[in-house]
């Protein structure tokens, strides 16, 4: 099966609760997801809108014009670089109690050790 699984929660006896919503991501020539949330700063131009577009331009997408909508530079940008809607089925979701995970933590080595 690819991807995350859930292995280690599992093994933490933590409960199998079941897929998040399912949706669908945009994937890049590279093989990484271009986020929902990095779009939607580019189109309402917010912080961090920058590092959105310069994923896109070191991609071969052209730089945004100044004054450019920046919605249609997107939608164009996506298209130039060959991005494509691909359908995810949800995460996998699990639930455990807080404290026997808190204290499975305690024997982890090195900087996750609390106590």
């Amino acid at each position: 099966m690819p991807g995350h699984v859930g292995t280690i929660y599992a093994a933490t006896n933590a409960v199998y609760a079941g897929r998040a919503t399912a949706r669908t991501v945009k994937l890049l020539p590279d093989g990484t997801v271009f986020h929902d949330r990095a779009a939607q700063k580019i189109r309402r131009q917010e912080q961090g809108c920058e590092y959105g577009a310069a994923q896109l331009t070191a991609l071969g997408a052209p730089r945004p014009r100044p004054g450019c909508d920046p919605a249609l530079w997107l939608r164009e940008a996506l298209a130039t670089v060959g991005a494509r809607n691909i359908r995810h089925r949800g995460a996998h979701r699990f639930c455990g109690q807080l404290p026997r995970v808190a204290a499975q933590l305690t024997t982890l080595p090195g900087r996750w050790a609390r106590g």
